[in-house]
């Protein structure tokens, strides 16, 4: 029986270390963003609030067809799929491949940030998409939007972070025991106990190869962000839950 395995997130938050963990696996064929999959998913997620319905919907076709010929041209049983956009797209991906199992990550928010600030990437979103109306890839909401735009870009990538958490956590009552949800602080400093995790999880024996990360990389935020700055996300994050 074949499965696919999925890799959520937000930019920025793990999902690559994870992605590449899993991939480690003898048993796993691993595509960690292939762009056969990969641009067209993060197509589908900047516009799935802002797009036309019938475009995305034959986008969305397109991306289902692409993956259903990646279970079958595969010679692995467990196929690893690292697109995180993939978050908003995971209820269409379960009922479309019943064997498929989801894989969860959360970082902090000051390393999230801290991170997307450093990432042109990440930052030419914000030039790319309009600011004014409602998308949950960038966390613009009907309750901010009026002034989105005008936010200092820290919140702004806050915000993302905090759409991609409430996703996060929706999605443990939808996938139920098809998902696995791990924090990346604790995935970085117990990775023998994640390891175990995830071979139980996925049903294979535990021969994954963690990638051995200092400690001390979980407080670089801190040479990076200013006290303003981590002023700015703690007033975001206790506007957006309060």
């Amino acid at each position: 029986m074949k499965r696919l395995i999925f890799v959520l997130g937000t930019g920025r938050s793990g999902t690559h270390l994870l992605g590449r963990t899993i991939g480690s696996h003898p048993l796993v064929e691993d595509h960690i963003e292939d762009p056969d999959y990969f641009y067209l998913a993060v197509r589908i997620a900047t516009i799935q609030d802002i797009g036309n319905p019938f475009y995305l919907k034959i986008q969305k076709k397109r991306l289902i067809r692409k993956y259903r010929s990646l279970v079958k041209n595969s010679a692995s049983n467990y196929i690893l799929e690292k697109t995180h956009p993939n978050i908003w797209l995971a209820e269409e991906l379960m009922r479309k491949f019943p064997n498929a199992l989801f894989v969860g990550i959360i970082r902090n928010p000051y390393q999230t940030v801290s991170s997307m600030l450093k990432h042109s990437g990440v930052m030419s979103w914000y030039s790319k998409l309009p600011q004014h109306k409602p998308n949950r890839f960038l966390g613009i909401t009907e309750q901010n939007q009026s002034y989105f735009a005008s936010l200092p870009i820290e919140a702004k990538c806050t915000y993302r972070w905090i759409s991609h958490k409430k996703e996060l956590q929706r999605l443990k009552d939808v996938l139920n025991h098809r998902y696995l949800m791990m924090d990346y602080d604790d995935f970085v400093s117990q990775p023998e106990e994640y390891t175990r995790q995830l071979s139980e999880f996925l049903g294979v024996d535990n021969r994954f190869q963690p990638e051995e990360i200092k400690l001390e990389s979980l407080e670089k935020w801190k040479k990076y962000l200013s006290q303003d700055q981590v002023s700015i996300i703690d007033s975001t994050i206790d506007q957006a839950f309060h």
